[in-house]
């Protein structure tokens, strides 16, 4: 096999979209990224949260769709599409699902889709929104 064809292989993944919850989808053992990890939570009514350690990893996430809360470190943030959140390293993160509130019964919003990306990182920061 050619060299740009391995290269090729480790460089397109497609259907990252296609897992409910948690998945990890890129990462350095089957990428050519060095240092970082790529994956998406989607929740639903069948998996409306997830929850993960982040380990020696700060983590970015990034509401693509719908809509989801956040807590980590002791605080609760709301995050719709396009916002997005910094997570630093050995963080207890928790995510589920908001749903939207019509009369007496509630209607979910489209599933939550929220990109997560992760790197090493040595010294621990500060969460941001």
């Amino acid at each position: 096999m050619s060299t740009r064809a391995q290269t090729a292989d480790r460089t397109v993944f497609r259907n990252t979209h296609t897992h409910i919850g948690r998945h990890i989808s890129i990462n350095p053992g089957n990428s050519a990224n060095r240092h970082l990890a790529y994956g998406r939570i989607i929740l639903n009514r069948s998996v409306p949260s997830i929850s993960f350690t982040n380990s020696d990893c700060e983590t970015s996430l990034i509401c693509l769709s719908g809509e989801a809360a956040v807590k980590t470190g002791g605080e609760q943030f709301r995050v719709g599409q396009y916002d997005g959140i910094y997570i630093p390293r050995d963080s207890q993160i928790e995510v589920w699902r908001m749903k939207r509130w019509i009369s007496r019964s509630f209607q979910p919003r489209l599933p939550s889709a929220i990109r997560c990306n992760s790197s090493p990182m040595r010294k621990s920061q500060k969460t941001r929104r």
